[in-house]
């Protein structure tokens, strides 16, 4: 027989699920209601345009979480003298604001983990300079209604 694992006094289930609603606010704005879907950077799979400034709000009913994932990254590399991601990189805060808690940034080819938020909102800010252009990405997400446990 297995052991299991002791339970915390505090867990959080979520349960994912599905459906679509997709405003579009022009291509490099948009407001995604979906329960679940795919975006992308402008173009893709071919080259993002230089200088945008583009934004993603996922917007789920109160009560769910999002997990999103990035299948496809490629950006401009970091800069070699700074190692930071100082000309194209996709940024990603826990919430809809550029103000809200920021979950990660990435450049080049470095493949982002599984981010999860912490409320009903997720906001994905693509960033480019005017020099060089990549493919840009691909990205899915799924929301679920969790509930905290308490054991």
């Amino acid at each position: 027989m297995r052991d299991l694992p002791t339970p915390s006094p505090h867990q959080t289930i979520c349960l994912w699920s599905s459906n679509l609603t997709l405003i579009l606010v022009g291509e490099c704005q948009q407001i995604l209601k979906n329960i679940s879907g795919n975006f992308t950077s402008p173009h893709y799979p071919n080259i993002y345009p230089n200088n945008i400034n583009c934004h993603w709000t996922i917007t789920l009913a109160a009560g769910y979480r999002i997990k999103l994932f990035f299948p496809f990254l490629e950006l401009e590399d970091r800069n070699s003298l700074t190692d930071m991601c100082d000309y194209d990189f996709v940024s990603v805060y826990d919430g809809d604001s550029e103000t809200d808690t920021l979950l990660g940034q990435w450049c080049g080819s470095e493949q982002p983990p599984s981010l999860t938020s912490k409320g009903n909102k997720l906001l994905v800010v693509l960033s480019t300079d005017r020099n060089y252009a990549f493919k840009g990405f691909m990205a899915s997400y799924i929301g679920g209604e969790c509930s905290l446990i308490i054991v």
